[in-house]
């Protein structure tokens, strides 16, 4: 996946599994 077409939503999402 390109982080220029991860919007902000996906982003806080891939955050949290992330974490």
């Amino acid at each position: 996946m390109n982080s220029d077409l991860i919007d902000d939503k996906e982003i806080e999402l891939l955050v949290q599994f992330s974490t």
